[in-house]
């Protein structure tokens, strides 16, 4: 009688023997996510920027229908009509901004120029952020140590470091790349205050042809203005990859913060009732992570908040507008 053979089981692959994924792979699925997202919130970043240019306008104006006193005011006080005009553009509230735009047809000027944009910008900030980690994590592996426990400490200290250098690094690199795709996508969006600064018809109607094509604006751009004029605020926008920076430090601290936390309960709990199998500890909920996220995104866009300003604002300037 010929013994029974156990039959072999294959053991499932662990999260460390996983084959990672290739950088391709993580730029597609980045260039994707945040295409469909500024879709989807497109709206909202129109009016963020409709508001915003609004600072680029409030300039003081001559005008012809003053009365004598208020000219004399005037003269007395050059920045008083600067000042009346800020206050006036300024009321207008979120809603209205919505209304006014959805009333002008507008709403959605641009939308699918800044998603092109940003698929592009993604593509290129989490491809650089895979070959930069895996860049930092092979020449850390190769680093000779006097012991195995001395080489793992230090791994695990500059695990974090290597995280916020691979980003900036991919940052640094995305706004070299994309300034001027940024400056074209934001002249199309906001292409209603370039035509009332046309005096030309003809300059008039070729923004109207040309608004609808990104390649074509970045063209115009580097013809009339400059090729210089495409990267006009990329020293503001290599300030902003402190954004992301701040973002991943706040959710890293308040996410420790949260675990200990749960350590903290789950060891109460399982102190004072027997044969309690509690959650893991190292793990947070889904709405943990996204209260979380939210909570750092909102910190860090309310920490550079003057910088994304001033970027606006210099993207959407011409040369015309600097000389003057």
């Amino acid at each position: 009688m010929k013994p029974r053979i156990a039959a072999k089981t294959a053991a499932p692959p662990s999260a460390s023997s996983a084959v990672p994924l290739p950088p391709i792979v993580h730029a597609i699925g980045g260039s994707i996510g945040s295409a469909l997202a500024i879709l989807t919130f497109y709206p909202l970043e129109r009016i963020r920027v409709e508001i915003q240019s609004q600072q680029q306008q409030k300039k003081p104006q001559k005008s012809t229908n003053r009365d004598a006193t208020t000219k004399k005011e005037n003269a007395d006080n050059p920045t008083q009509e600067t000042y009346n005009q800020a206050d006036e553009s300024s009321k207008e509230t979120i809603l209205q901004c919505l209304i006014r735009l959805h009333k002008e047809k507008s709403l959605y000027r641009g939308a699918k120029n800044m998603a092109i944009t940003l698929m592009i910008s993604n593509f290129i900030f989490f491809y650089a952020l895979q070959v930069a980690r895996k860049s930092l994590a092979s020449f850390h592996n190769n680093q000779n140590s006097s012991s195995a426990h001395q080489r793992q400490r230090r791994l695990r200290m500059s695990k974090s470091l290597a995280s916020l250098l691979a980003s900036t690094l991919a940052g640094v690199i995305n706004v070299l790349l994309t300034n001027p795709m940024w400056v074209a996508s934001l002249r199309i969006m906001e292409s209603k205050s370039i035509r009332k600064k046309s005096n030309s018809n003809n300059c008039e109607a070729n923004i109207n042809h040309q608004q609808s094509n990104l390649w074509n604006v970045m063209h115009r751009i580097a013809k009339e203005e400059g090729l210089l004029q495409l990267w006009n605020g990329t020293f503001t926008s290599l300030l902003l990859v402190s954004n992301p920076i701040i973002q991943h430090f706040l959710y890293g601290q308040m996410r420790m913060r949260l675990l200990s936390l749960h350590r903290h309960r789950s060891k109460a709990r399982s102190a004072s009732i027997r044969n309690v199998v509690s959650l893991p500890s190292s793990s947070l909920t889904a709405a943990e992570e996204f209260v979380l996220g939210a909570i750092s995104k909102m910190v860090a866009t309310v920490a550079t908040y003057p910088l994304q300003l001033a970027q606006v604002l210099l993207r959407l300037q011409s040369k015309n507008d600097a000389d003057d």
